[in-house]
């Protein structure tokens, strides 16, 4: 198996998944960097999984304070608010983000952070994901990925800091699913009631008291954070393509929402540019 700690820093997304109804398991990202400070009170839309490779962190919740040693796994279902930074200059971690019906079933422990029985082993099986081509990203990927979820309850040791899965609402992870599945699609309030069985005021509940922002605040930042990763992947497909893809119904009001300062092109432009001074 390869080692992680030789692996130049890099990483790679796919959100294809978007246009697959119903997916099993999917492996969105994968990646290993110095870890910079996350402030993300929404969460992100995907399952996280995150283990601390090299030096120190902390992770912050609500009244609680928690150091991230080397070794220290972070598995998170999606909304969960994640507040973590680095002490010091030398904090890496390794993570995958994943959706798909199945992850419930696959994951035995609770949601929450971990100190790892067998780093190497999880270090491993990730370094796999991250190396594999693009064309074996989902089949070899989901069946490593699939195996090391199932295998968690034997590579760790009693939670630091859990949350149980009945902390996450069913009604607004079914919203969650439903609005990644259909995301190049018109999305509704009504839409939303319909698949969780909730009111109005439910539905504007729970997104607020989940990710601090509106049904209709969440779908905007989720679709310009996909379309900021397929500008950043996807160098082949076109501004009005990605628009499209992630739902805006105009290349205009993709432009309008992108950013004050900064067009889509722009965006490209610039993380271009930065990249190629990386190489």
């Amino acid at each position: 198996m390869s080692d992680m700690s030789n692996l130049t820093i890099t990483y790679w997304t796919d959100h294809t998944y978007i246009n697959t109804p119903d997916v099993p398991l999917f492996v969105a990202r994968a990646g290993r960097e110095p870890q910079p400070p996350l402030h993300l009170p929404q969460g992100l839309g995907e399952y996280q999984l995150l283990i601390v490779t090299e030096g120190m962190g902390i992770f912050e919740r609500t009244g609680e304070t928690l150091m991230l040693p080397k070794g220290s796994l972070m598995l998170f279902a999606p909304g969960t608010p994640l507040f973590y930074h680095p002490i010091g200059k030398s904090w890496e971690t390794a993570w995958l983000t994943f959706v798909g019906s199945e992850v419930n079933a696959l994951v035995s422990v609770p949601f929450g952070i971990y100190q790892a029985k067998n780093l190497s082993y999880i270090e491993n099986r990730m370094t796999e994901i991250l190396l594999l081509p693009k064309e074996q990203r989902q089949s070899k990927g989901q069946r490593i990925l699939r195996d090391l979820l199932l295998s968690l309850p034997s590579l760790l040791v009693q939670p630091m800091l859990s949350f149980s899965k009945s902390e996450k609402n069913t009604a607004f992870l079914t919203m969650l699913k439903y609005i990644e599945e259909h995301l190049a699609e018109r999305i509704t309030l009504l839409d939303l009631q319909r698949i969780s069985g909730c009111g109005k005021t439910k539905v504007n509940d729970l997104f607020r008291r989940n990710v601090r922002m509106s049904p209709m605040q969440y779908i905007i930042h989720l679709r310009m954070r996909t379309a900021e990763e397929f500008l950043k992947s996807h160098p082949e497909m076109s501004i009005s393509e990605i628009a499209k893809k992630c739902g805006f119904r105009s290349l205009s009001y993709y432009d309008q929402c992108f950013a004050p300062n900064m067009s889509p092109r722009e965006f490209r432009k610039q993380y271009q540019s930065k990249t190629a001074l990386k190489k």
